[in-house]
C-alpha cells in the first residue's frame, strides 16, 4: 500500500539535517498523528501517550511541544476552521429573524449615577 503525501513529506523532513528541530518535530508528530488520535479515542490521557512514546524514543521533544501539537493538530485543527467557512460562503443567506425586544430603548446618560468627589469640602459635612 502506498503512503499518503503527507507521510512522505514527514518522513523526507526527518530525514533532512536541519538546524533548526521544529520541522522535524512537527513531522514526526504528523507521522504518529493517527495513533495518538486513536488513543485518546480510547481515553488515554495526552501524558500517558506521551510518556510512552518517549520511553520508546519515538519522540524527543517536549512535552509541552507534543501538547501544542495535539491541541493545533488533532483537537482543534485549522483545517476544520477552513472547510466550515466554505460550506457557509456556499449556502444561501437566509434572512435574519430579529427578535423585539421588551424593553424600551432610552437614551443613557455617560455619567455614573452615585459617589461625585468634591475635593472642597463642606462644612456641614465635616461636623
Amino acid at each position: 500500500m502506498s503512503k499518503k503525501l503527507t507521510e512522505l513529506i514527514a518522513e523526507e523532513e526527518t530525514k533532512r539535517k536541519q538546524k533548526g528541530t521544529g520541522i522535524k518535530n512537527r513531522a514526526v508528530f504528523l507521522v504518529l498523528r493517527e495513533d495518538i488520535k486513536e488513543a485518546m479515542t480510547d481515553g488515554w490521557a495526552l501524558k500517558q501517550i506521551y510518556r510512552t512514546l518517549h520511553t520508546q524514543k519515538k519522540i524527543t521533544f517536549s512535552y509541552q511541544t507534543f501538547v501544542n501539537y495535539a491541541n493545533n493538530l488533532i483537537l482543534k485543527p485549522k483545517q476544520s476552521l477552513i472547510t466550515n467557512k466554505q460550506e457557509s460562503n456556499n449556502k444561501p443567506h437566509e434572512q435574519e429573524q430579529t427578535v423585539p425586544t421588551t424593553e424600551p430603548i432610552t437614551k443613557k446618560s455617560h455619567e455614573l449615577p452615585g459617589f461625585t468627589f468634591d475635593p472642597i469640602a463642606k462644612k456641614e459635612d465635616l461636623i
